[in-house]
């Protein structure tokens, strides 16, 4: 697929469940390949953004808004034929979850854009990875400790 012939697809939703609801369907409903989803900064907004051949970006973004319905709220919805290569930092953002700069490049047909290749633990976050927990002995250890004041303290609470 040449980068001539690429469709921009976007479906925003109110909650991530239905936005969730609209990447499945849009996915599954078209040859298209789903960039991920952005969050916005507040209305919990959430872009859901597709990528393929106008003909299957339009199918699949209806698809997506039709089970993102039977879910929630869809604001609003926008397919881009041949985007301009001006808004690729909008649509290949860091904030976009989900994003793969590998896959990126293997559709533009060219190198990663230079926002996206970078190594920093934010841009290669998992967004499905589970947060690190303490064991439980570790929080037992801390249970089973005597509290200990820095400095002795008097009836009163005040310094000795």
């Amino acid at each position: 697929m040449s980068k001539q012939q690429l469709a921009l697809g976007q479906v925003e939703t109110i909650g991530l469940p239905t936005a969730v609801a609209a990447a499945d369907a849009g996915a599954k409903s078209a040859d298209v390949v789903l960039l991920g989803y952005e969050l916005a900064r507040g209305g919990g907004y959430v872009a859901v953004k597709f990528v393929g051949q106008v003909g299957a970006v339009k199918a699949a973004v209806a698809a997506a808004k039709v089970a993102a319905t039977r879910v929630g709220k869809v604001a609003r919805s926008s397919i881009i034929a041949r985007p301009s290569d001006q808004i690729v930092k909008l649509v290949y953002s860091r904030d976009t979850v989900g994003l793969d700069p590998q896959r990126i490049a293997q559709i533009l047909g060219e190198e990663a854009p230079n926002e996206l290749a970078t190594s920093d633990a934010e841009s290669t976050r998992d967004p499905v990875a589970e947060p690190e927990v303490p064991s439980p002995d570790d929080s037992q250890a801390r249970l089973d400790e005597p509290a200990t004041s820095a400095e002795p303290v008097d009836d009163q609470g005040e310094e000795k």
